[in-house]
C-alpha cells in the first residue's frame, strides 16, 4: 500500500527576518546590583545579562562579545581582559563528570567553602609535608592503620584514647 506525505513548508514571519539577532564587541562599563552595564562599539548603553555559557565573570573594563535580540543584550564571553584575576561563574548545582578530571596549578590550589564533602572509595595523598590547622577534629573509623611512620609528633592540651 503506498501512502501519501504532504510536505508543508512554513515560512518565518517578515518581521523576524527584519530583525535578527546581532552581535558585537563592547566593554563592560559598570558593575553593580542591577547587572552588567555594557558599552558597544556603536557607543550604545544597555544593561546586559550574562549568558549561561558564558563561564567567565565579566569584570570592568572586560572586551565582550555582545549579543543583542528582541531588545535584550546577552554577554557572550569575554575576549580580553586587564585584569590580573579571573574567576568562574557557574550556575547553582553545577557537576563536572568525567572518567579522568585534572585540575593542575602551578603554584597553589585552594578549596573554600563553608562545608567541604569529599567521598571516594579510596583516597591516595603523595607529599612531601603535611600541615593541618583545625579547632576541632573528630575521626570515625572502623579500622585505622600506620604502616610506616619516621616521627609523629602531637602536641594538644588533651589526648583521649579509647582502645
Amino acid at each position: 500500500m503506498n501512502s501519501v506525505h504532504r510536505l508543508e513548508i512554513r515560512n518565518p514571519p517578515i518581521e523576524a527576518l527584519r530583525h535578527p539577532a546581532v552581535r558585537w564587541v563592547g566593554h563592560v562599563i559598570a558593575l553593580g546590583e542591577a547587572g552588567v552595564r555594557v558599552r558597544a562599539r556603536n557607543g550604545d548603553v544597555q544593561q546586559a545579562e550574562v549568558a549561561l555559557s558564558c563561564l567567565l565573570q565579566p569584570q570592568l573594563g572586560d572586551e565582550i562579545e555582545i549579543l543583542e535580540d528582541e531588545g535584550r543584550w546577552f554577554i557572550m564571553g569575554i575576549l580580553s581582559s586587564r585584569n590580573d584575576q579571573h574567576h568562574l561563574q557557574l550556575p547553582e548545582n553545577t557537576c563536572i563528570q568525567g572518567d579522568i578530571i585534572q585540575i593542575e596549578a602551578s603554584q597553589r590550589l585552594r578549596c573554600t567553602a563553608p562545608h567541604l564533602f569529599y567521598q571516594a572509595d579510596r583516597v591516595t595523598l603523595h607529599t612531601e609535608s603535611l600541615s593541618q590547622h583545625v579547632k576541632g577534629i573528630a575521626y570515625h573509623t572502623s579500622e585505622m592503620a600506620v604502616t610506616h611512620a619516621t616521627q609523629i609528633a602531637l602536641s594538644a592540651d588533651k589526648i583521649l584514647m579509647n582502645t
